[in-house]
């Protein structure tokens, strides 16, 4: 799983000489074939958006004197995480708080998260903060104590069945 690939798999359906992988378009009612795939039983499909959830299927072909394809199978929920948060920039803009400013990633997103870290290997955890939405993407936390060093991390997040799934966190900073 990563933010533009999916690896589908499924069972071997005897006789067929290949496979078509599709995603179902809930909005349009439509199907679109993302990949075909000759003998084997599984498919790393790339180039896919980030933040996305795709709803897979598969159908079997035969080529006879003329390709014909099978039914499509049940269709499978899966999805790209996130991509990657460029922060833009971190300040102290008063005593005791800390700003950080990020870039929206391409794709889907829910919102972020934040975490600020006392130590430069993420154990040690000062505080956290939930941004919900997409559209923000400057935060100030306060409470720091002045004169410290704090590290700051921020990730995307998508709602999916009402749970978070994380992209990867940003370079700190």
């Amino acid at each position: 799983l990563s933010a533009t690939t999916i690896t589908a798999e499924w069972s071997k359906v005897d006789g067929a000489d290949g496979y078509y992988i599709y995603n179902y378009n809930s909005s349009t009612k439509k199907y679109t074939q993302l990949a075909t795939v000759s003998g084997a039983v599984s498919k790393q499909i790339t180039g896919l958006t980030p933040g996305t959830v795709y709803n897979l299927s598969v159908a079997a072909y035969t080529k006879d004197t003329k390709t014909k394809t099978g039914a499509k199978s049940a269709k499978v929920k899966a999805f790209t995480k996130p991509k990657k948060v460029p922060i833009k920039s971190v300040t102290s803009p008063s005593s005791g708080k800390i700003k950080v400013s990020w870039s929206k990633p391409a794709g889907g997103v829910s919102g972020y998260q934040i975490v600020w870290y006392k130590d430069s290997q993420f154990k040690k955890k000062a505080a956290e903060k939930y941004i919900s939405g997409s559209k923000t993407v400057t935060y100030t936390g306060k409470g720091f104590t002045k004169g410290n060093t704090y590290y700051v991390r921020v990730r995307a997040y998508k709602t999916i069945d009402g749970k978070k799934k994380y992209g990867a966190f940003s370079d700190s900073k």
